[in-house]
């Protein structure tokens, strides 16, 4: 069952929308920034896409069956997992696309002083790595 988003992003026109989805009862299924845009600042929107592909491809693999309700049980299944595995990376990944807006974003000040500061040390991308 795929989602979609049922209002804007309260907090910002940019900022994508997770919070509250209504599903789409048809037999069809959406991938990538079609269910969860994805902001630019991790160059995660093609990457989520591809695993979206890889998990449903794998989980679809298992949904065969000799009748033709059984099968459908069986996709029923195959895309409430779908959403169960991926949910909580895609979340993750979105959370952290927003807080690097964010810092990335800060206003002249003391904030974005340290940030700067912090950010031309040499180690500290060996400090930071962003997960994989």
């Amino acid at each position: 069952m795929a989602y979609v988003s049922a209002s804007p992003s309260p907090s910002h026109s940019l900022t994508p929308s997770l919070q509250s989805k209504t599903p789409i009862l048809t037999p069809s299924s959406f991938s990538g920034d079609a269910v969860h845009p994805i902001l630019p600042y991790m160059a995660q929107g093609a990457n989520s896409a591809l695993e979206d592909a890889a998990v449903f491809s794998s989980l679809l693999s298992h949904a065969t069956s000799s009748t033709q309700e059984a099968r459908k049980e069986k996709i029923k299944h195959a895309i409430e997992t779908y959403e169960k595995i991926r949910k909580p990376r895609v979340e993750w990944v979105s959370a952290e696309t927003v807080r690097l807006q964010q810092e990335h974003h800060l206003l002249d000040g003391p904030a974005q002083q340290l940030r700067d500061r912090e950010m031309s040390a040499a180690d500290w991308y060996v400090q930071n790595p962003l997960p994989s």
